[in-house]
């Protein structure tokens, strides 16, 4: 392939620059413990065109991410906790950047006025914890009213696509975990979750929801000659796409045999078989409808398959390294790249872009 042709290329260059402070505070007496958390973010990002300056743009962000929490012990082994928490998803530089694209059909362009999307999180856990089993169920409910979103319209004949904070989502769902000691030698672990998820544009007239679950089991038993068998299983529904479609799910099983030996079982060797009772190729389809538009899409992977692992562990860990509880990273970003960030960290880079 020729290299292409100067003229239709333009040099752009990008950087993001993030600065974060972090505030918490944690109180307790008799069997109530609450912890409260605030976290500021600053962002800077900066679209630079060495070739057409006067096109050049930036956008400051600022926001507040509070999180609380509420236990209540009710002995050692049963516990109630609220957490209510909030997450954030600052624009990327592709859903600023209002450089327009456009052929004889459509026209593409980003939003620099866009805003960081804000979602709320509340989550009521109870928790049993007990020599054979424990578990735990979590009722929660999430929403935000101003996530960022794709916005496709006609002018004419020309189908335009941009962006804009007008999405409101919303996800009510229960999860719930459980960990049972059968035996000695014989234990099972199940997790999974249903939800209800909606989403909603009131300037697009649109709305999609959709049901969608989880689940999981893994049993476990211990054999003679220190072998070890696991036998899980599992299943998940599909869900909601954006506005404008849903996909749909799949299942899975594997079957998995290990032994460790030599001293301290310092070496372990495990074989395990997935779905070998089906077809090598399992597949999902995802569903799109746009108005006059309406289509599917269908990918097809390999899940059938045996394979073998062997691990050795050189040596034991004996020092422990304290961890701050709270780190700051720059992963909150939609529409760019992830790379680099942190706290106080400057992300840059120079990149072309095609006229």
């Amino acid at each position: 392939m020729g290299m292409p042709e100067m003229d239709n290329i333009t040099l752009f260059n990008h950087r993001t620059h993030v600065a974060a402070a972090y505030v918490s505070h944690t109180f307790s007496k008799g069997n109530w413990t609450t912890r409260e958390g605030l976290r500021y973010e600053y962002s800077r990002l900066n679209a630079e065109f060495p070739d057409a300056p006067q096109d050049n743009y930036h956008r400051n962000l600022n926001d507040w991410v509070p999180d609380l929490s509420i236990e209540y012990k009710f002995d050692w082994a049963h516990s109630l906790k609220l957490n209510y928490s909030t997450s954030i998803h600052r624009p990327g530089i592709s859903y600023l950047n209002p450089a327009i694209e456009e052929n004889p059909t459509s026209r593409s362009y980003g939003n620099p006025n866009l805003s960081s999307s804000r979602t709320h999180g509340i989550t009521l856990t109870y928790m049993q914890i007990g020599s054979k089993l424990t578990f735990s169920l979590s009722p929660s409910i999430s929403f935000s009213t101003n996530e960022i979103t794709g916005v496709q319209f006609t002018e004419g004949d020309i189908f335009v696509s941009t962006y804009a904070n007008t999405l409101k989502t919303r996800s009510i769902g229960l999860n719930g975990f459980m960990q049972w000691t059968i035996g000695p030698k014989t234990s099972f672990v199940f997790n999974g979750n249903v939800s209800h998820n909606r989403y909603k544009s009131d300037e697009l007239e649109l709305e999609n929801k959709r049901w969608s679950s989880f689940c999981y089991g893994q049993l476990n038993q211990q054999l003679p000659w220190k072998l070890r068998l696991s036998i899980s299983a599992g299943e998940w529904s599909g869900g909601i796409s954006g506005l404008y479609g849903y996909y749909t799910g799949n299942w899975f099983y594997n079957l998995g045999l290990q032994r460790s030996f030599l001293k301290e079982d310092r070496l372990t060797v495990r074989l395990s078989a997935d779905r070998f009772f089906h077809g090598k190729y399992a597949s999902m389809k995802s569903y799109t409808n746009q108005g006059d538009y309406t289509g599917w899409n269908k990918n097809s992977f390999i899940m059938r398959g045996v394979k073998i692992s062997i691990s050795y562990r050189f040596g034991s860990l004996k020092a422990r390294v304290k961890q701050t509880d709270k780190t700051i990273e720059n992963d909150d970003l939609v529409g760019g790249s992830k790379q680099g960030g942190g706290q106080g960290g400057q992300q840059g880079g120079q990149g072309q872009m095609g006229n």
